[in-house]
């Protein structure tokens, strides 16, 4: 749609290599402005500074308040309640070796289990040899397996 206000532009590359200004050397110096570029990393580099020197001050005002708090401390920092339990172990490796020692006293020596029901523990040794010559012991033989008898059904069958 071409109206007789607007102007006709013929895209084809030997009328746009007409319409393009003589070169400059190979680059076109009106792209960047290096003194605008400048400039800005210039007022950046230079606000780093400022705000670098603002922390550090900022810093120092801290550590001397810190310093000059006469304030006294909470009841509740002076005081460190345990943990609830269970806790970490001290020393773990110990509190294993005392374990596997009251494992092996218990395995290999004579004690009471229940004193009321004359209930006692013997050596694993001696346990083994006893059931060597006599065998496990006996208990109650589970009943064979009976048939359950058939289940009646609610409905009766038609034949």
């Amino acid at each position: 749609m071409n109206t007789p206000d607007t102007p006709r532009v013929d895209l084809t590359p030997a009328s746009t290599a007409a319409q393009l200004p003589p070169s400059h050397g190979g680059y076109e110096r009106s792209d960047v402005k290096i003194n605008a570029l400048l400039g800005f990393f210039l007022a950046v580099g230079v606000s780093l500074v400022v705000a670098q020197f603002g922390l550090w001050e900022l810093l120092k005002w801290f550590q001397a308040d810190a310093l000059n708090d006469r304030r006294p401390q909470s009841p509740l920092a002076l005081s460190t309640p345990l943990p609830p339990e269970p806790r970490l172990q001290e020393q773990p490796l110990l509190d294993y070796s005392r374990f596997l020692e009251r494992q092996h006293v218990e395995l290999t020596s004579y004690g009471w289990i229940d004193r009321q029901q004359q209930t006692v523990r013997i050596p694993i040794s001696r346990a083994i040899d006893q059931i060597v010559e006599h065998g496990l012991p006996k208990s109650a033989a589970p009943q064979p397996n009976k048939k359950p008898e058939a289940a009646q059904p609610s409905v009766p069958a038609t034949k």
